[in-house]
């Protein structure tokens, strides 16, 4: 897989670095569907410099990779993390834009990508940017979770 992801990315050529990281998380996201299908563990992510995460959309809880929280100020990951946790990093201006752009994601069931701004505890505001990718359950072949990753915006 990781032979397969660099010879697609060696192919993609792009043009500048933020170009390249973008087609670096693109294969990414595809990767990690598989590596979530498979029995990958989360270490063998954490090995990565960008977040990893999923979403489960029935428990709104958030499996992530050991950097996820450095993203929203955290030296270490915190004992939980949900949306719940998610929205109130975010920059209260951009609440209302947030939760109904991911209705909308949600309803559509789509990959997306996604800009925001989150606030650290020391005040400091970072922009973020994050990639997903939809799974569907086998049995309903409804949207059961979201496979995703996080970087920062640079």
């Amino acid at each position: 897989m990781v032979l397969y992801m660099r010879q697609k990315i060696v192919e993609a050529k792009p043009q500048d670095h933020f170009e390249k990281k973008q087609v670096l998380c693109r294969f990414f996201v595809l990767a990690a569907a598989d590596i979530f299908r498979s029995n990958i563990s989360m270490s063998e992510i954490n090995r990565s410099t960008v977040a990893h995460w999923q979403l489960d959309l029935a428990s709104r809880t958030i499996t992530r990779s050991a950097n996820h929280d450095s993203y929203f100020g955290y030296p270490q990951n915190l004992p939980v993390w949900n949306i719940e946790m998610f929205i109130i990093h975010l920059l209260p201006e951009d609440n209302e834009t947030f939760i109904s752009r991911m209705r909308d994601i949600i309803t559509a069931g789509k990959d997306f990508e996604y800009l925001y701004r989150v606030v650290w505890r020391d005040g400091s505001i970072h922009n973020l940017r994050s990639w997903g990718r939809f799974q569907n359950h086998p049995e309903t072949n409804q949207p059961y979770r979201i496979i995703g990753m996080t970087d920062f915006v640079e």
